[in-house]
């Protein structure tokens, strides 16, 4: 039987405190792990982006690399803040997928004009949002803005209309809180959400793999330009 699903994490809302910021510096338990303005240097990403180094020169390597030089391009409405990819490996956890190699990656974007990030909130209401997520844990999640909200629903209903032309694989899509720090004050008005593609592959063995790995990665290309051309009339 062939697999493939895409949908909406929306699970239930679990309160935490901090916030991931958009630029960051370096992943806290890993200073090796940076992050990079692929707008300003787009010749680094096959080289800085280390989960992909052991499989750099595959096809599935160079469509990722592709789609994250599009999309900090001149040409597109958004840009990247972080990725990741995990090799292929035995599939241990989900079994009730009836392949034994998993491989997996994740791809987190925001519109380039940093306000179509921000829902826009009243700013009473942000102020008391802000507070709560940065010291106690907030309690109800972020709203989304109306562009994010679009973006969110336009990849899923694009992934979901039709057939895809490839098999055995999951895309989860996620909004992130994140707060844009080159909003610049108030600090209330400088919290919203970027979009999160995390890609699940499965196959026979490690080629099978990272082969529906790089088509569903070539898709997700397609539809965010489609995205791009329908999207930048809106915002």
């Amino acid at each position: 039987m062939n697999y493939m699903r895409a949908y909406i994490n929306d699970r239930d809302y679990v309160p935490y405190v901090g916030i991931r910021c958009h630029p960051w510096s370096h992943a806290r338990d890993n200073e090796d792990c940076k992050y990079y303005n692929f707008r300003e240097s787009p010749e680094m990403i096959a080289d800085v982006l280390e989960d992909f180094q052991p499989v750099k020169d595959t096809e599935a390597a160079k469509e990722f690399f592709d789609l994250v030089r599009w999309l900090n391009s001149e040409e597109s409405i958004f840009e990247t803040n972080d990725c990741a990819f995990h090799l292929p490996h035995a599939n241990l956890e989900n079994a009730h997928m009836a392949k034994p190699v998993e491989c997996g990656g994740r791809l987190m974007l925001f519109f380039r004009d940093l306000n179509n990030n921000i829902p826009g909130l009243p700013s009473d209401v942000a102020a008391q949002w802000a507070y709560e997520h940065e010291f106690e844990g907030a309690t109800q999640p972020l709203p989304p803005s109306r562009s994010m909200h679009q973006l969110q629903h336009f990849v899923l209903d694009h992934l979901n209309v039709s057939p895809p032309p490839f098999d055995w694989a999951s895309v989860e899509i996620t909004l992130f809180e994140t707060r844009y720090v080159a909003l610049g004050e108030p600090v209330q008005h400088q919290f919203g959400h970027l979009l999160v593609l995390a890609t699940y592959a499965w196959g026979d063995d490690d080629a099978e793999t990272l082969k529906t790995f790089g088509i569903v990665t070539r898709v997700l290309n397609e539809i965010l330009r489609k995205a791009n051309n329908t999207l930048k009339l809106n915002v």
